[in-house]
């Protein structure tokens, strides 16, 4: 499996071919693999768990769309089952951001998601 550091663009099509294969148009940035040709887009997943009448959560919401950030809302009043689930991962405060490559933090945390954007 390759791993691939997003850049700003935030989305990569790859060609997989057996030769060596152009990434993108910054510095010299090549791939060689022996799997058969395929696309692939790879971005970011961006989960943020939510509930009612909560200001951090608008704040969150927000600020992701005024990055152009693309997320998924889970609000866990409309689904009270995420309740156990994100407490079984250790929180109690919403909002839950939950994204590939970063660790999943609680509260409004503009540190944290100005790495997403």
């Amino acid at each position: 499996m390759h791993r691939i550091n997003a850049t700003k663009y935030g989305i990569f099509l790859l060609h997989f071919n057996l030769q060596p294969l152009y990434l993108g148009h910054q510095q010299n940035q090549f791939l060689s693999s022996n799997v058969q040709r395929e696309e692939v887009a790879i971005m970011a997943k961006v989960v943020v768990f939510t509930k009612d009448n909560c200001i951090q959560c608008k704040m969150t919401k927000r600020f992701l769309n005024a990055h152009n950030v693309d997320f998924e809302e889970r609000n866990i009043n409309q689904h009270p089952e995420l309740i156990d689930y994100l407490k079984g991962r250790g929180f109690q405060a919403m909002p839950v951001v939950d994204a590939d490559g970063v660790d999943a933090v609680s509260g409004f945390r503009p540190d944290v998601l100005a790495k997403l954007a």
